[in-house]
């Protein structure tokens, strides 16, 4: 591998990172507000205000060409139904349900893109990816032992969460190819807003 690619992969393994703490830490920030009388839609379009405010700022500065025609479609759906629909059924959850169980809900996603993309490919799992699947659920339900606590109504809120968020991630996978990452961030998170 040369240096560039070396970087890029860096890179990748950063903001990979970065985005599971991100991911992480919302439930603790989400707490926090509910608790200071902010409700789950005013946190939700505070969140997509603000952080897609910033990524356009980001994007006109880097000279940056916006989606346009399908691609842009598709964008639109993502942010405002798959992403937006994600996150108010995740943070609706955390008001039925322990954020360890909410959290576990959500890190289904794998599980579910992994079946998702074999129905649609109509390929098999075989035995080695059936093995990941089930270590990989394994130890989701190991970083979150003895938190479990909640109402069938955060159960289904959470297991919801999962299933949008797994439908985006295929859409954008299957759909989106060659298009800017930050152009559609800005999109998905501007529409969700």
């Amino acid at each position: 591998m040369d240096v560039t690619t070396n970087r890029r992969r860096l890179q990748g393994i950063v903001f990979s990172t970065l985005s599971a703490a991100s991911f992480g830490i919302a439930p603790i920030f989400a707490r926090i507000a509910y608790n200071d009388g902010l409700n789950t839609t005013t946190a939700m379009f505070l969140r997509f205000a603000i952080s897609g405010t910033i990524m356009a700022v980001l994007f006109q500065w880097q000279g940056g060409r916006w989606p346009q025609g399908r691609n842009l479609l598709v964008l639109l759906l993502m942010g405002g139904v798959c992403y937006l629909g994600q996150s108010f059924c995740y943070f609706s959850a955390l008001h039925y349900a322990s954020a360890g169980l909410v959290a576990l809900l959500l890190y289904l996603y794998p599980a579910i893109v992994t079946v998702i993309l074999a129905l649609i490919t109509r390929s098999r799992l075989g035995p080695v990816r059936t093995a990941a699947l089930v270590a990989a659920l394994a130890g989701t339900a190991l970083t979150v032992s003895g938190s479990l606590q909640g109402s069938l109504l955060g159960v289904v809120l959470g297991t919801a969460a999962a299933l949008i968020y797994s439908t985006y991630i295929v859409l954008g996978d299957r759909m989106l190819g060659g298009e800017s990452v930050l152009g559609s961030t800005t999109v998905i998170l501007l529409t969700a807003a």
